[in-house]
C-alpha cells in the first residue's frame, strides 16, 4: 500500500502492481510524503518536493522496505512536542496514524515504544516527561484500536541523544523524539513484559485528556 500525503492531510491510498508499481498525479509547489507499507515489513517513507517541476513531468520515486526483525529500531517520523511537555501536536496525528495502519497492518507484532527528551531539565524530571510522551502515544495507538497488548511505553530522557552537546532550538528539537522497537514478532505466542520503571515515573497517571480528536 502506497499512501500519498501533504505533511497535514492524506491525498490518496493506492495498491501497487505485481511488479512494485505505482503511478499517481501530483500537482506542482508542494512538498509530499510518499510511504508504503506491507506485511512483514518496516514502512518506508520519503519525502517528495515539486517545486521547479515541470507540468508533464514524470517523477521516479522508489520505496525500499526492510523486512521486519525482532529488537529492531526504526524512529517515529515527524512526531513533536513542545519544550517541557508531552501532548501530542496536531502535526503528530498524520505519522501516528501512518504507524497505526501499519501495526494494523503487521498484526502479530508487540512493540515498545521509547521517547527522548531533550537534555535541558534534571535527569529524573526528563526521564518523567519521556514516560508521559511515550505513554501518550500508546494512548494514542490504543484509542485506534491498538491492543494494548502489544504496546510496551518505555522511558529514556536524554540518555540517547542524537544531536550531543545541542545549543539550538532545532537540535532539541531533534532530541525530543520516538521510537519503535519489535520486541515479539507473535505476541499471543511470545508475550512481551511492560516496562517496570514507567509506572513509577508517572505519577500521577497521564490524564486520557491529553489525547485530542484527529478529525
Amino acid at each position: 500500500i502506497v499512501t500519498i500525503s501533504t505533511k497535514q492531510n492524506v491525498i490518496n491510498k493506492l495498491e501497487t502492481n505485481k511488479a512494485g508499481k505505482y503511478k499517481f498525479n501530483l500537482y506542482a509547489d508542494e512538498i509530499f510524503l510518499i510511504s508504503a507499507q506491507k506485511e512483514g515489513f518496516f514502512q518506508s517513507e520519503v519525502e517528495l518536493n515539486t517545486a521547479g517541476k515541470e507540468p508533464n513531468e514524470s517523477i521516479t520515486q522508489n520505496l525500499i522496505l526492510e523486512e521486519l526483525s525482532k529488537e529492531q529500531t526504526l524512529q517515529i517520523g515527524n512526531i513533536y512536542y513542545d519544550f517541557n511537555s508531552f501532548a501530542l501536536r496536531k502535526e503528530s496525528y498524520l505519522s501516528l496514524n501512518k504507524l497505526a495502519d501499519f501495526l494494523t497492518t503487521n498484526s502479530n507484532i508487540a512493540v515498545e515504544i521509547g521517547s527522548h527528551t531533550d537534555s535541558r531539565g534534571t535527569p529524573l524530571y526528563n526521564l518523567q516527561l519521556s514516560a508521559k510522551r511515550s505513554t501518550s502515544i500508546v494512548d494514542y495507538l490504543k484509542y485506534k484500536g491498538i491492543s494494548s497488548e502489544r504496546l510496551v511505553p518505555e522511558a529514556y530522557g536524554e540518555e540517547k541523544p542524537v544531536s550531543p552537546n545541542a545549543s539550538t532550538e532545532e537540535e532539541h528539537q531533534l532530541n525530543r523524539r520516538s521510537e519503535i522497537k519489535v520486541l515479539s514478532m507473535d505476541y499471543k505466542t511470545m508475550p512481551v513484559k511492560k516496562s517496570e520503571k514507567i509506572d513509577k515515573l508517572i505519577t500521577p497517571p497521564i490524564s486520557t485528556n491529553n489525547i485530542k480528536n484527529d478529525e
